[in-house]
């Protein structure tokens, strides 16, 4: 991955009227729009290729994300992981709430809801039923942040074959300062990062064991909030 300087330099020779700092403004706008995408690049997985763990403690629902969570898609649990005998002692319990499956391996979906990160605050997750005490259960499939360079000297996160369309895109968003916004530009910003995201996405090596999101959504059943209906897993 090549430095920012070198590309910036590139912006200048087409550009008259704008510093090295605005241009770099301009390229984080545009890794924005093309790692803003939920795809294979920018969901986490650690070092084993599972979703990130989330740690619980006993009594409490509300968790913040990581930090580099932008969205969360569903909080899950290994299939074969089982639970104690008593819900109503704190033991979480899993409804028909389906199953999600994430590069060939399956996960329990877990009865939560999410709210995106924004400017100002993490991404977070609040359990519908006491998670419990558990180190190492719980997993988090989520979408990372898109990268943001903060100096000439960081890498762009991009393979260099892919700078021809990235030094467009940026070229046409500097272009609608200059011009306003015209259709023309904002087609050919959004049709060049959807192009970057294509190309990343393409070949075998971004497919090997890589697989996208499944989820199976049987919410027509019994969710484990309810009085009845429920089956441990």
């Amino acid at each position: 991955m090549a430095t920012t300087s070198g590309f910036i330099s590139q912006i200048e020779r087409s550009v008259s009227n704008f510093s090295r700092s605005q241009i770099l403004d301009y390229l984080n706008d545009v890794l924005t729009l093309v790692f803003g995408a939920n795809m294979a690049q920018t969901l986490a997985l650690d070092s084993t290729g599972q979703p990130p763990i989330l740690p619980t403690t006993a009594g409490q629902f509300l968790y913040e994300a990581p930090d580099d969570c932008r969205e969360v898609v569903v909080v899950g649990i290994d299939a074969g992981v089982t639970f104690g005998n008593d819900y109503r002692y704190g033991v979480p319990v899993v409804g028909y709430g389906g199953e999600i499956t994430l590069n060939n391996r399956i996960y329990r979906k877990i009865p939560a809801s999410t709210r995106n990160a924004t400017a100002g605050s993490n991404a977070t997750i609040l359990f519908s039923d006491d998670p419990g005490t558990n180190a190492a259960i719980y997993r988090i499939v989520y979408y990372t942040k898109a990268p943001q360079l903060e100096t000439e000297d960081d890498a762009i996160p991009l393979p260099e074959e892919l700078f021809y369309d990235l030094k467009k895109a940026v070229l046409a968003m500097m272009n609608t300062v200059n011009y306003g916004d015209t259709d023309f530009d904002k087609n050919a910003i959004e049709d060049t990062c959807l192009a970057i995201r294509k190309k990343l996405n393409h070949g075998e090596q971004a497919r090997v064991g890589r697989t996208g999101v499944q989820i199976q959504d049987v919410s027509q059943y019994t969710m484990c909030t309810q009085g009845y209906g429920r089956r441990r897993i």
